[in-house]
């Protein structure tokens, strides 16, 4: 086997560890998002090869069964094919005949061992306690309670960011939904992406007012960089029920956002 054949065959061989990988930080949440640690940092190694190892492990444990019986009279033998032990033949003095055929079964074999790591990796880290709680300190940090808090459907989460910009001895602020928010290597806010959006001013003096900038219609979607913000505080509003409002509940303007029926709790956070 040359050398090439061998690392083509051990980067299939890890496939189903990246499939596992991917779903840990897909399966996390849809509105909260993290850089993924470096390639060549532990964590990434062990996720990695552990996920690797625990779907090969699975799959070869199949070529071992063998299913003998009699069905409807007739006997049946149904073996699993021992498509390791063929490709490790490719190393040997005689290799099977043809390789071709053999290298399209395992190349279907790590296909389908990423298919069903990935969807058991995503399951998992979307709906499991222990396992999805750990993943998410790991991943987001200081987000995670937020992270955990947001992952029902019927949860929206309203964000009050405070920016470096000034006007008339003022900080300018907007309150608005989080449709996105994208979280660095360290930890810190990279960018975030508010819709329904309202500015405000905020005084600092002896004491802190906040004045509502009037405007006809709020800001339909804003995004701000991490370098933009100051400070920023976050609130979960829950919807009475999982199924949005129709349009014509909504009044005017609301049949543009479905995310309008928490609003009446946003007034009362301060």
């Amino acid at each position: 086997m040359t050398l090439s054949l061998s690392l083509l065959l051990g980067l299939f061989f890890f496939a189903p560890g990246f499939a596992v990988y991917g779903a840990l930080f897909l399966g996390a949440s849809q509105r909260f998002s993290a850089a993924p640690p470096a390639p060549n940092s532990m964590f990434t190694l062990a996720v990695v090869t552990f996920g690797a190892l625990a779907a090969h492990t699975l799959a070869a444990s199949l070529f071992l069964v063998d299913i003998s019986g009699t069905f409807a009279g007739h006997a049946v033998h149904l073996a699993f094919p021992d498509v390791y032990g063929s490709v490790l033949a490719l190393a040997g003095e005689h290799p099977p005949n043809p390789p071709g055929a053999l290298f399209a079964a395992f190349l279907l074999t790590c296909m389908g061992l990423s298919l069903v790591s990935f969807a058991a990796a995503f399951l998992v880290i979307r709906y499991s306690g222990t396992a999805a709680d750990f993943f998410r300190r790991t991943n987001y940090g200081w987000l995670a309670k937020l992270v955990k808090e947001a992952l029902p459907p019927n949860r929206a989460v309203s964000a009050f960011v405070v920016t470096n910009l000034v006007k008339d001895g003022a900080y300018v602020g907007y309150e608005g939904f989080v449709e996105n928010l994208s979280l660095a290597a360290d930890k810190q806010i990279a960018v975030i992406h508010l819709s329904d959006c309202n500015v405000f001013l905020l005084r600092v003096g002896r004491t802190v007012r906040r004045e509502r900038v009037q405007r006809e219609y709020p800001i339909p979607l804003i995004t701000l960089g991490g370098s933009d913000i100051a400070n920023v505080a976050f609130t979960v509003a829950q919807y009475p029920d999982p199924t949005p409002p129709p349009p014509s509940s909504a009044g005017r303007g609301g049949g543009s956002r479905s995310g309008s029926a928490p609003r009446s709790g946003r007034g009362s956070v301060r």
